[in-house]
């Protein structure tokens, strides 16, 4: 289970790895994630960006779990000016002139890092790759069994879109008959309307992936790299900072991969295998919890 980790929260108001945040029972999502894969006996990997690395390096050692999970870094990007479409420079904070690209980076992280190669030398053969965030993104051996037995070297978890999915990327077929995964930020604005029409596309995808390593190397050892369409995300350099410079994050989706993959799957799954958070909700008191 390769979990994505290099969220720091900042829409949450947070300034450290939301996945250290106290989901229930004052255990973060970090530590309900190494407990999960201690009972059914999962090797744990996780991605983490330059910004949370540290920090959860720190939480693990006091987690001490068993065995430590397999941690590697994704890639950094320079943020682009939108006006003049430069290199952004930040004198105050250097480190947010930089971005992690995206949870499409996984793939070239995954080679660069010798992870995938380590990975496949414990005879790992099949990975699910999901988000901290969504702790109802659990190992499923259903699926698992469905994975392995269909013999398929990608597959995604969509579920049925809902009014509020509107924005969310939406699953379709390419004129050559292969799946597709197109973000809301990749659609002309003239299919802006189509693409949030959700009886015509009626499935998003839940970022749960599940990918047979073996079939990735494959692919990455034919055609040199795993090579996802670029997502324009417009932000502030310092994006808590609504006056500072506007930017644009350059990112890319894990699930667009799905177009390169032949024989590659979508499965329908319950809405309760998609339960990510991103926000926060004050009770009573000082106490906060996610919802």
């Amino acid at each position: 289970m390769i979990v994505l980790n290099g969220g720091l929260g900042t829409s949450m108001g947070l300034t450290g790895p939301k996945s250290l945040l106290a989901a229930r029972n004052r255990q973060s999502f970090l530590e309900m994630i190494i407990r999960q894969a201690e009972k059914k006996s999962i090797r744990l990997a996780l991605m983490n960006s330059f910004n949370t690395h540290a920090a959860t390096l720190a939480a693990l050692k006091a987690i001490a779990p068993n065995p430590f999970p397999c941690l590697f870094v994704q890639n950094r990007f320079p943020k682009i000016l939108q006006y003049g479409l430069g290199p952004a420079c930040w004198p105050k904070n250097p480190d947010l002139e930089w971005n992690p690209p995206g949870h499409g980076d996984i793939y070239t992280a995954l080679v660069s890092s010798g992870v995938l190669q380590q990975l496949l030398s414990e005879g790992i053969q099949y990975a699910l790759i999901t988000n901290s965030d969504n702790l109802g993104a659990t190992l499923d051996d259903a699926l698992l069994g469905y994975f392995s037995e269909k013999r398929l070297p990608f597959m995604m978890e969509v579920s049925q879109r809902q009014p509020v999915d509107f924005k969310g990327g939406h699953l379709a077929v390419h004129n050559n008959g292969r799946l597709i995964l197109r973000e809301v930020a990749q659609c002309p604005e003239d299919e802006l309307d189509s693409s949030r029409d959700i009886v015509t596309y009626q499935y998003f995808n839940t970022n749960n992936i599940w990918v047979n390593l073996t079939f990735l190397n494959e692919l990455i050892q034919s055609q040199g790299a795993i090579i996802l369409p670029m997502i324009l995300n417009p932000k502030t350099i310092d994006p808590r900072d609504e006056s500072s410079p506007p930017v644009y994050q350059i990112e890319s989706a894990m699930g667009s991969a799905i177009f390169m993959f032949e024989g590659a799957a979508a499965v329908k799954v319950p809405r309760k295998r998609f339960f990510p958070v991103k926000k926060m909700q004050r009770t009573s008191g000082p106490t906060i919890r996610p919802v």
